[in-house]
C-alpha cells in the first residue's frame, strides 16, 4: 500500500484544577503575577471585611432588639442610625469587590484576546497547514468564551464560598 501522509497534527488539550499562577495572573489583568497576587489579595481582604461587617451588623441587631424595650426613642433612633451605617458599609464594600472583579475581568479578557490573536496572527504557515481552520475557530472562540463568561463567574463563586460563614 500507499502511505497518504497527513498534514493534520493531533489536538492536546488540558483538564484539571485552576492553579493559583493562572488565578494570580487573570487578576493580574493578564500582565503580572505580582500585580494579580495584589489584586486577589485585596479582592480576598474584601471579602473578609464584609463578611465582618455583614456579622457584626447583625449583632449589633441582635444588641439592639435585646435593650429596645428599655431604650428611650433618642437611644431606639441612635441604634438604627447605626445599623443603616454598618450596612451601608457592608454593601459599599460588596460593590468595591464586585466593580474590582468586573475591572479585572473586562482588563484580562482584553488583553488575553489580544495575546491570543497576536500568537495567531504571527503564527507561521505550517501552522495553518496542520491545522484545519474550522477546528482553530472553535478552539479560539471556545477559549475565550471560557475567559469572559466562564473564569469570572466561577473565580467570584469560588471565592464568595470560601469566605462565607
Amino acid at each position: 500500500g500507499v502511505e497518504v501522509a497527513t498534514l493534520e497534527k493531533a489536538e492536546t488539550s488540558q483538564s484539571g484544577r485552576l492553579n493559583l499562577r493562572t488565578v494570580t495572573y487573570y487578576f493580574g489583568f493578564g500582565w503580572s503575577y505580582c500585580l494579580g497576587f495584589i489584586c486577589l489579595g485585596f479582592v480576598v481582604l474584601n471579602m473578609i471585611g464584609v463578611e465582618f461587617l455583614r456579622i457584626y451588623a447583625d449583632r449589633f441587631m441582635g444588641t439592639w432588639a435585646e435593650r429596645d424595650s428599655t431604650n428611650t426613642e433618642e437611644e431606639s433612633s441612635n441604634d438604627f442610625q447605626t445599623y443603616c451605617i454598618w450596612l451601608s458599609l457592608a454593601a459599599l464594600g460588596a460593590f468595591l469587590r464586585a466593580w474590582l472583579v468586573i475591572k479585572v475581568a473586562l482588563t484580562s479578557s482584553k488583553n488575553i484576546h489580544h495575546r491570543l490573536l497576536q500568537g495567531i496572527m504571527s503564527a507561521s504557515l505550517e501552522f495553518f497547514d496542520t491545522i484545519p481552520r474550522g477546528r482553530l475557530l472553535s478552539l479560539f472562540s471556545k477559549d475565550i468564551d471560557a475567559v469572559d463568561a466562564l473564569l469570572p463567574q466561577y473565580l467570584l463563586d469560588f471565592l464568595q464560598d470560601r469566605y462565607e460563614t
